[in-house]
């Protein structure tokens, strides 16, 4: 079923799936907002403070960890902790 992003005053810039939870996913806007979603879309978490501000040109889930890497334009790698997951 299509959901609608939530309602950011910004262009999406990046989408990632996680491999291995596929509910899972994080989108990038281009004003530095990072949002995750661990139901397919219904909820959303802005996971992204505490990152550099900038735009993220690639995001992606650790396959072994519970991290969202970003690469930020002009900034460099840099790792979010999530939150652990209600159903693990």
């Amino acid at each position: 079923m299509p959901r609608p992003l939530p309602d950011v005053d910004a262009l999406p810039r990046t989408l990632e799936r996680h491999t291995l939870k596929p509910d899972t996913l994080a989108v990038a806007f281009e004003n530095g907002t990072v949002l995750v979603t661990r139901d397919e879309g219904r909820t959303w978490r802005d996971t992204g403070r505490g990152l550099p501000r900038g735009e993220a040109k690639r995001l992606a889930f650790g396959p072994t960890d519970n991290r969202l890497y970003a690469f930020i334009e002009g900034a460099g790698l840099y790792w979010i902790e999530l939150p652990p997951d209600e159903n693990e």
